[in-house]
């Protein structure tokens, strides 16, 4: 399978009171073209800042070292425009705090209509149409109405759908999605990780997926990476890792998934072995 994105002994410190401290500590993965892999941790094991190092978008108070190749480019040695037209068009992230993304001054379809007009689509009635099946496709009600709302009008899981949702649409070389479902319901969940699923099918569009919870990356991910104080102590498929863990902290991660997988299946009268 070919490589599309590969990560090197990453390391990355932030400087506080003229100290530098150590956040992730060698990191190394790499993502094959249309596959998708799980990055599995607690909140502070380093996830979220590897990809975002990944992005090129950590400021002036981080240190970066290591290398980060991009469809055979490094990404450091490329200028700061290729990086700018490289973030959203080839590689796109989905973050973890959605109201962060939106501007609180402009409707949901304003925004909507600027992204994909920003990535080409010129027509307006084309991009009209496709806002209202952004919406339509993450299972949000009244498309006509959300789109002429404000951020501060909707949920938090309504406005980390759109962003989903946009980015399916754009259909970037590699999408990281950043807990992309921890704020939304289980039955939008599981019919989101079905799109995620689809886009990952068609082969074209990779995806990295973070998260906390293995049962979600036991849906999406073909291969897992296991994070634990800014570094990956275990990594390979779901199915070895819980006969080949190497660290203390994936097994016990994997033994709690399996208990709360037993628990599920026992209430909702599934056949277990517990």
């Amino acid at each position: 399978m070919e490589t599309i994105l590969e990560i090197k002994k990453l390391n990355v410190s932030i400087q506080q009171k003229k100290e530098w401290h150590e956040i992730l500590k060698g990191v190394s993965l790499r993502v094959g073209r249309g596959e998708c892999i799980g990055i599995l941790g607690e909140s502070g094991s380093g996830k979220s800042m590897t990809m975002k190092a990944a992005m090129g978008i950590l400021d002036r108070q981080f240190k970066t070292e290591g290398v980060i190749n991009f469809k055979g480019n490094e990404i450091s040695k490329l200028s700061s425009e290729s990086r700018r037209r490289m973030r959203g068009r080839e590689m796109t992230m989905i973050m973890q705090q959605p109201m962060t993304a939106f501007d609180p001054l402009y409707t949901i379809g304003y925004q909507m209509e600027e992204t994909l007009l920003t990535h080409g689509i010129k027509n307006r009635r084309e991009r009209l149409n496709l806002c209202s099946s952004i919406i339509e496709k993450m299972c949000i009600p009244n498309a006509k109405k959300v789109l002429s709302q404000y951020p501060y009008q909707l949920s938090g899981g309504m406005l980390q759908r759109v962003m989903i949702g946009l980015a399916m649409t754009l259909k970037p070389d590699v999408i990281i999605a950043d807990e992309p479902t921890t704020a939304i319901d289980a039955i939008t969940q599981y019919q989101i990780l079905s799109e995620f699923k689809k886009i990952v099918a068609e082969g074209n569009t990779s995806v990295v997926f973070i998260s906390h919870d293995i049962g979600v990356l036991s849906h999406v991910a073909s291969r897992i990476y296991v994070m634990n104080s800014g570094r990956v102590v275990d990594s390979g498929e779901l199915s070895q890792l819980k006969v080949n863990a190497k660290d203390n902290y994936t097994r016990k991660l994997l033994k709690t998934y399996e208990q709360l997988r037993c628990q599920y299946d026992v209430q909702f009268g599934k056949e277990a072995v517990c």
